[in-house]
């Protein structure tokens, strides 16, 4: 018997499959927090706090646990000021103190540009896509 992975990757409808599932927000999670009440250092503990409930919800099928990270700053009228991808990583990873100084690196450097003081009054997005949702949802019974 193959494995369920397998036998999604070849099915005709595969694509169509993944494409609505995205277009649905599946393993989509997203949290905003305003920039001109907090410094870099609060910023940077709150996304990570956040990334570590989010991925205490996702899915984890077949031990798929990856999840892709980004970060970025937003002004009042909804212009991106500066944006971040911290790739694919485990949720193991955000346990750590590598993802911790990358955060805290990110914001600390967008600091010192004067990016938050540029943007007036908007505010930090990030988003995190898990793949173990995804998986999950698309070998659920229809």
């Amino acid at each position: 018997m193959a494995h369920p992975l397998l036998r999604a990757f070849q099915t005709g409808s595969f694509r169509s499959e993944v494409r609505r599932a995205l277009e649905t927000g599946s393993g989509l999670y997203r949290q905003t927090w305003p920039i001109d009440v907090q410094t870099a250092a609060e910023l940077a503990g709150g996304v990570l706090a956040w990334c570590r409930e989010a991925v205490s919800e996702t899915h984890r099928p077949y031990g798929l646990d990856h999840v892709t990270v980004g970060v970025a700053v937003f002004a009042c009228d909804g212009s991106e000021f500066a944006s971040a991808n911290f790739g694919v990583v485990r949720p193991i990873d955000f346990y750590n103190d590598d993802m911790e100084r990358r955060l805290a690196a990110m914001f600390h450097g967008w600091t010192r540009a004067r990016v938050f003081e540029r943007n007036g009054g908007g505010h930090v997005s990030a988003v995190l896509f898990s793949w173990g949702d995804l998986a999950h949802d698309l070998l659920a019974p229809a």
